[in-house]
């Protein structure tokens, strides 16, 4: 299933593995993909994921509008997307400064807002993806994390919509994969 826009943001996954009632933190094996402006982020198998990334949606949604950053409005988003895979993943980020701020303040910055998503395993292809809360907007920048900068920066796409329009998405979503899960057959574990 697909919920949300895929020119601008959506949600697609599948529950290809149910688990039972007493994994219900983990609703089964399956995949969660990440479209930001055409561009999917993620991995696409059956078993991608233990469809754990569904339990995170409903405290991103209660922090709307904290998910903020110094850096949220640089222009360039090839550049947000290098300076954090620079600072997050990289030795040489250790001495660096981003933007005005140092590493610690970077990573701070990102943290402490959550700016990062984090998920489990759908995301091990490299995948990070950045969510910026600006005024009504919602700022999605995703790339693929690499020790070869051009190939962050290739792999970076960027999406701007309506707050409203993104956090409505993230709880359709939620509603929609509690749903799935309970139209599918059990497995016990």
């Amino acid at each position: 299933m697909i919920i949300g826009d895929p020119r601008t943001f959506a949600i697609e996954s599948q529950i290809t593995e149910a688990y039972g009632e007493e994994h219900r933190s983990f609703l089964g094996m399956g995949y969660v993909l990440l479209h930001i402006s055409e561009r999917r982020f993620g991995i696409d198998a059956p078993d991608a994921t233990t469809m754990f990334s569904y339990d995170c949606i409903p405290d991103r949604i209660a922090a709307r509008g904290t998910h903020t950053a110094p850096f949220s409005g640089v222009e360039n988003p090839q550049e947000i997307a290098l300076a954090t895979a620079i600072a997050l993943y990289r030795e040489e980020g250790a001495g660096q400064t981003f933007f005005g701020l140092s590493n610690e303040e970077f990573q701070n910055a990102i943290y402490t807002a959550d700016i990062k998503w984090t998920a489990d395993q759908e995301f091990d292809d490299g995948t990070n993806v950045l969510q910026f809360d600006i005024g009504d907007q919602v700022r999605l920048i995703g790339f693929i994390n690499s020790e070869i900068s051009s190939e962050v920066r290739q792999s970076t796409a960027e999406a701007w919509l309506s707050a409203d329009t993104f956090y409505e998405t993230l709880d359709h979503w939620r509603t929609a994969v509690i749903e799935e899960w309970k139209s599918l057959p059990k497995i016990s574990r």
